[in-house]
C-alpha cells in the first residue's frame, strides 16, 4: 500500500520571510525528450527534464512546456519560503502528467493506489514516488492549483521530513494552492470564498473541530475521515487552512514568528503538543482558538479568487453550449440569458473529492468586484482563433485575468486563465 493516497503526507515549515508578492527566479526551459525508454512499467510515457523536475507524460513537448516552466517557478518559491529548514538532496522531483483522468487513475491502479475521484496526489511507495495529475477536462490554471498543492507536499517530504502535523501540512498546502503566478510574481494569501464561508458557518453553529482533536490528529485518522466521505473531511481542510491563514496574516503578522518557531520545533522531532506550548507560550489551545475564531469571522474572500472561480464556471458553460452544437453567445447579457433559460448547472470537484455546485440562475456569477471595490460585469471579447470561443475578462481587477481558449494536440477545446 502507498504511504499516502489522497491526503498529503509531507512535513512543512516556513522560513522567516514575508508573504506578499515576491519575485521568482527565472524558470528553466524544458529539456529535449530523453532518447532512453521510460521505465518498463510505463511504456507509453515520454520523459522530459526541467531544472527541478523529471516529467513522465503522454503529452507532447509543446503541451508539457507550460507545466515544466510553471513548476520550476513554484519550486523556486518553495525554496525561498523554506530556506531556514534542513534540506535533503533527492535530485529531480518526479512528476507524472497524464492527458486524461482515466489514464491517471489507471497508472495509479497499476501501482495499487486508488485514485478514484481525486484530481491529483503525491504518493510514496518503496520503489516509486511522485506527483501525479491529469490535464484534460479542466483549465490549465486548475491543474496548476493541484500541482501547487500536491507539489508542496512532495517538496516538503524530501526537503523537510514527514513528521509535521497534518493540519499544518494541509493548511499550508492549500495556502499555496490558492496562489496565482503572474509573470515573475506569486500572489499569495488569496482567501478562497468557499473555505471562508464554510469556516464562518461552522463557527456560527459552534461546530468547529476541537483543537485538541485536530492538532494531534494522526495521518491514519485523517485519511479515514477523508475516505469515509463524511462532512468532517471537508471541515478538516477548511479549518486547517483558516488556522494557517490566521497565523500568517492576523494582526499584521503578529503570530508569524511563533508559528515559524512551532514548525521548526516539530520538524526537529518535538511532538506537536510540546512544540505548541513552547512556541506560543501557552499551556493549552484555548486562547489560540478564541483569537482564531475572532479573526476568522472577519476574513473576506479575495476578489481575485472569487472572479477566477466565476470565470471558470462561465467557461465550462460556454464549452457545454459548444458541445451541444449551439452558437455560443458573444455578449455577457446573451450568455446570462441562455444559461438561465436552460438552467445550466456545474459541479466542481477538487483533488480531495470535495464538490462545489453553481447554477446559471445565480446573478452573482456574471459579476465581480474590481480592485477599487466597485462591482462590475465580466466583459466578453472576440475569440482569438478559428473554432475557439469568446474570451472573458475582468477589467479593473489587479492582477487582471482573462479566460482564453486553445486546442490541444487531440483537438480538445481547453480553457486557461492568463493575467496582466
Amino acid at each position: 500500500m502507498p504511504f499516502l493516497l489522497v491526503a498529503a503526507i509531507a512535513a512543512l515549515a516556513f522560513a522567516p520571510v514575508s508573504f506578499g508578492p515576491t519575485a521568482l527566479e527565472p524558470s528553466a526551459a524544458l529539456a529535449q525528450a530523453q532518447t532512453v525508454a521510460p521505465p518498463a512499467a510505463e511504456p507509453d510515457l515520454t520523459t522530459f527534464t526541467t531544472k527541478f523536475y523529471t516529467i513522465h507524460t503522454n503529452l507532447n513537448r509543446e503541451e508539457t512546456i507550460p507545466f515544466g516552466r510553471h513548476m520550476d517557478a513554484v519550486y523556486a518559491e518553495y525554496q525561498k519560503r523554506f530556506a531556514g529548514f534542513r534540506a535533503g538532496t533527492p535530485g529531480a522531483m518526479s512528476l507524472y502528467l497524464f492527458r486524461t483522468q482515466e489514464q491517471y487513475e489507471a497508472f495509479l491502479m497499476r501501482h495499487k493506489i486508488n485514485g478514484a475521484n481525486t484530481g491529483g496526489m503525491f504518493f510514496v511507495q518503496s520503489r516509486l514516488q511522485g506527483l501525479a495529475t491529469f490535464v484534460q477536462g479542466k483549465s490549465i490554471s486548475a491543474t496548476f492549483s493541484v500541482l501547487q498543492h500536491e507539489g508542496f507536499h512532495q517538496f516538503a517530504f524530501h526537503h523537510i521530513g514527514p513528521d509535521l502535523p497534518n493540519w499544518v501540512n494541509e493548511g499550508i498546502a492549500q495556502y499555496f494552492e490558492d496562489s496565482v503566478l503572474v509573470g515573475d510574481q506569486m500572489y499569495q494569501g488569496l482567501a478562497n470564498a468557499r473555505r471562508v464561508a464554510a469556516v464562518k458557518a461552522s463557527i456560527a453553529s459552534h461546530s468547529t473541530i476541537p483543537f485538541d482533536k485536530l492538532l494531534p490528529m494522526s495521518q491514519d485518522q485523517w485519511h479515514k475521515a477523508v475516505v469515509a466521505g463524511s462532512d468532517e473531511a471537508a471541515q478538516l481542510y477548511d479549518q486547517s487552512w483558516s488556522m494557517v491563514y490566521f497565523l500568517i496574516h492576523a494582526e499584521e503578522g503578529r503570530y508569524r514568528a511563533a508559528f515559524e518557531n512551532y514548525l521548526q520545533l516539530v520538524s526537529k522531532g518535538k511532538d506537536g503538543g510540546t512544540a505548541f506550548k513552547e512556541a506560543f507560550g501557552a499551556p493549552d489551545t484555548a486562547g489560540f482558538r478564541q483569537r482564531w475564531e475572532e479573526y476568522a469571522r472577519t476574513i473576506e474572500p479575495d476578489p481575485v479568487n472569487v472572479a477566477l472561480e466565476r470565470m471558470e464556471f462561465l467557461g465550462e458553460a460556454m464549452r457545454f453550449l459548444k458541445k451541444r452544437g449551439e452558437a455560443v453567445p458573444t455578449t455577457m447579457d446573451a450568455l446570462r440569458f441562455r444559461l438561465k433559460a436552460i438552467r445550466f448547472q456545474a459541479v466542481k470537484r477538487d483533488q480531495h473529492g470535495l464538490t462545489t455546485k453553481a447554477s446559471g440562475t445565480e446573478e452573482s456569477l456574471y459579476r465581480y468586484n474590481r480592485s477599487d471595490g466597485v462591482e462590475a460585469t465580466f466583459k466578453m471579447l472576440p475569440a482569438d482563433g478559428k473554432d475557439l470561443l469568446p474570451r472573458i475578462t475582468a477589467p479593473g481587477l489587479r492582477p487582471e485575468p482573462t479566460l482564453v481558449w486553445w486546442r490541444d494536440s487531440q483537438n480538445q477545446l481547453m480553457q486557461d486563465l492568463s493575467f496582466r
